[in-house]
């Protein structure tokens, strides 16, 4: 492994937080649960806090030590699991707790996951904890009878001022993209279209410290939802990241770091482990080339604190700083 790879990582591990939690400052936070925090719409049983700098209720830092769930889950639920009766996830909006990277994998000579991917991973969950990455699924059909599902997915935000105070919503730069589903008992699974092929969506993930949105094409979701509808679990997300896409964002680990990292020439850094590996993707420059995207995930239903409109922003995140 080269001497720049090993600094990038020890870098990596600076920004997820000093004592290994993905944010140092938050030890003498009080913990709570969903249920006993006011406006809070994180999982029950899952430990918060509230936040002193916000006075939103926050989810706990995240450890980059955390075990990742077990591989080969996509959409298991509970034998016989059904929706209760009467339960319409219409207008539902999802939050994802969690998002782990299985590909691009990486180097594994220092973690069993992949370095590539356990950085991401670690840097991407230690962003959701703290709600500087947000990304949401907002169901907007749902035909119980048949199962036929719709919902926008995409980048979101949280608001910590003003009157719509620790409330998430939508980004509309870049806007969600609707992706179709079909419920089965407790899972839901893409569909196909009349062709027979898959009828994808598109995932554009934009954390606060890149210059672009990451687009994931192609995608295709899986999960498990509870009979009540509250909760996602053993969600997958597989589809590509185009070599065009790739070549137009840079990023960088922490905003204290001068400069920035293309994501391109940081994925070509490991030809033998990262490779261009999809060759059907509807990229921009019509190549169709790529690098897979493979990555699991758990979501709670936001079920008060959220506004039905799409926010634009402007970002002070510069590469020149």
């Amino acid at each position: 492994m080269t001497k720049w790879w090993v600094a990038f990582l020890a870098v990596a591990a600076i920004a997820c937080g000093s004592d290994g939690s993905g944010n140092g400052g938050a030890a003498d936070a009080t913990e709570t649960t969903a249920n006993d925090a006011a406006g809070t719409d994180l999982p029950v049983g899952v430990e918060t806090y509230q936040d002193p700098d916000t006075g939103c209720t926050m989810s706990t830092p995240y450890s980059c030590k955390t075990p990742w769930p077990a591989a080969g889950q996509c959409g298991v639920a509970a034998e016989g699991c059904k929706l209760n009766p009467g339960v319409d996830l219409t207008g539902r909006l999802y939050r994802i707790d969690h998002l782990y990277v299985d590909s691009p994998k990486g180097p594994t000579d220092d973690d069993p996951n992949g370095a590539i991917a356990a950085t991401l991973s670690c840097l991407w969950n230690t962003q959701i904890a703290k709600d500087e990455l947000v990304i949401l699924f907002h169901i907007t059909k749902h035909d119980p009878a048949t199962g036929e599902l719709e919902f926008e997915a995409g980048s979101g935000t949280r608001n910590f001022d003003g009157a719509n105070k620790c409330k998430y919503q939508f980004l509309a730069n870049p806007a969600p993209q609707t992706v179709k589903l079909k419920i089965d008992g407790c899972t839901f699974k893409w569909v196909n279209k009349t062709d027979g092929t898959p009828d994808y969506g598109v995932l554009r993930i934009y954390p606060d410290l890149i210059t672009s949105p990451i687009p994931v094409v192609n995608m295709l979701p899986h999960g498990a939802l509870t009979p009540d509808g509250g909760l996602i679990s053993n969600g997958c997300l597989g589809g590509g990241i185009c070599v065009d896409a790739a070549k137009k964002i840079d990023f960088k680990l922490a905003k204290e770091m001068t400069g920035c990292t293309n994501f391109y020439e940081f994925m070509s850094q490991f030809p033998d482990y990262v490779q261009v590996n999809a060759h059907d993707l509807p990229c921009d420059d019509g190549t169709r080339d790529g690098f897979e995207f493979k990555g699991r995930f758990d979501a709670t239903w936001i079920a008060t604190d959220f506004l039905d409109q799409r926010k634009s922003i402007t970002r002070d995140f510069s590469c020149n700083n």
